[in-house]
């Protein structure tokens, strides 16, 4: 999921450029086709390659681009409450992605032909699409808690509440921020990391 992200951010950054956009597209359609799959069946050696290639594909992209919010609120949850860097990456993804939404809805509705299993969005808006990206990176999470137990939320990853504001406040001065489309304050911040920590009572 960390590779993921790698890809994601690169594509949606403010740094993207096509260069870094055919690694992150290369990273993202190998990572949803075999990712779990590399889960299920251990044994699978083209699975567990394509992961590799994915990574070092999703490593180039972004090192020729750069990453955005989710590194950097993510870097400072690893810091102050010594979170695994690619659980951080995976449970704040689909968070930032949300915050980023209206202004990348165009660019995250250009994933979705990547996405395996197939998302047919032949009669949805490009806003609607781009819905359903964020979807599909939830749905890979509970499929990932499903099978391995990686945490969804912050809280199951030992984040505490009252860390949350340390974490939003030092997030603002990591490097990553500066490469997100859509400006963060320690509001905002605050907001996403909040809207990470534990599963919505409804």
């Amino acid at each position: 999921m960390d590779a993921l992200t790698h890809a994601v951010e690169a594509f949606s950054c403010l740094q993207k450029n096509p260069f870094s956009d055919a690694y992150a597209q290369v990273a993202i359609q190998l990572i949803s086709k075999d990712l779990s799959l590399s889960i299920k069946d251990g044994a699978n050696k083209t699975a567990r390659y394509h992961l590799a290639l994915a990574s070092t594909a999703a490593g180039v992209a972004f090192s020729n681009s750069m990453v955005g919010a989710v590194h950097g609120i993510g870097h400072t949850v690893g810091a102050i409450a010594h979170v695994h860097h690619g659980v951080a990456m995976a449970i704040l993804l689909p968070h930032v992605m949300r915050y980023n939404l209206d202004e990348l809805y165009e660019t995250y509705a250009q994933i979705i032909p990547w996405l395996s299993p197939g998302i047919n969005n032949n009669n949805m808006t490009t806003y609607q699409s781009a819905e359903e990206v964020i979807k599909w990176v939830e749905r890979k999470n509970a499929e990932l808690h499903h099978l391995c137990g990686m945490p969804m939320y912050l809280e199951d990853a030992g984040v505490k509440m009252s860390q949350l504001e340390q974490i939003a406040k030092q997030s603002l001065n990591d490097g990553a921020m500066v490469a997100n489309p859509k400006e963060i304050d320690v509001k905002d911040a605050l907001d996403i990391l909040t809207s990470a920590f534990r599963k919505d009572e409804e």
